[in-house]
């Protein structure tokens, strides 16, 4: 069964965090044709290695396109019959800093791409918020914009999802009153959060934010509150005091 995605989709995580394999299947699963946008451009081996790794991960049955800068244009020419996987904003947005281009105009083009786009969109990029704060100028400018740029994005995104050591979180589903296409709990179903967040979403369209008496224990199973202990019983001897 295919599922459905909303028009701009977003994954956010660190490196090596499961992020792009779990943007994959979110683009497999609508059972279109896929097309990746691809932003890396191989410097040297180490990065020839690492673009062949995630081009076998991938497996075959995707329609490749090299967009190092002009994802926005991309974007905007892909028929709506397909799906996509925009890999990734960091390497893109790196890309614009070295070649020197003016980001707010390179942001402003990559945002009319994806009004543009009749096509779902999902868009990998590296969260780097929890880094400490680099030593040298431009990686603090390069970790500055980033950060902007991942809050931009997020904001235009209908679904965001934060990938930690494979497991993905749900940050934001569309809760407008004329929501996209809701996300099949099929699309969700890896993640030990989501089978309570798939129920949510099945049953109003939102996702309810987990809440302290709905994080998973080892005494609860996953999705239920776990039961409310007993209150201590009176020692021998002592009343029990009001509550």
């Amino acid at each position: 069964m295919s599922a459905q995605l909303p028009g701009v989709s977003l994954v956010l995580g660190g490196a090596a965090s499961g992020k792009t394999a779990f943007a994959e299947t979110l683009v497999t699963g609508t059972g279109r044709e896929r097309v990746y946008i691809a932003s890396a451009e191989a410097h040297d081996d180490e990065m020839r290695a690492k673009i062949d790794a995630h081009r076998e991960a991938r497996g075959p049955g995707w329609h490749t396109v090299e967009a190092p800068l002009d994802a926005g244009r991309t974007l905007a020419a892909i028929a709506g019959d397909r799906a996509v996987l925009f890999d990734c904003a960091t390497m893109w947005l790196s890309n614009h800093m070295m070649a020197g281009t003016p980001l707010d105009e390179a942001e402003a083009e990559l945002m009319a791409g994806l009004a543009l786009c009749a096509a779902p969109v999902v868009i990998v990029s590296n969260e780097l918020g929890h880094s400490v704060v680099p030593e040298n100028p431009l990686a603090r400018r390069f970790q500055i914009a980033q950060g902007k740029l991942n809050q931009r994005l997020a904001a235009r995104a209908d679904l965001v999802v934060h990938v930690v050591a494979g497991l993905p979180q749900i940050l934001k589903i569309w809760t407008g009153p004329a929501p996209p296409p809701t996300p099949s709990p099929a699309t969700v179903s890896a993640c030990p959060m989501t089978p309570a967040c798939a129920r949510s979403i099945s049953a109003r369209g939102s996702f309810a934010p987990m809440t302290r008496s709905r994080i998973r224990t080892r005494s609860a199973p996953i999705g239920t509150s776990p039961a409310t202990p007993p209150p201590p019983a009176a020692r021998a001897g002592t009343p029990s005091r009001p509550g």
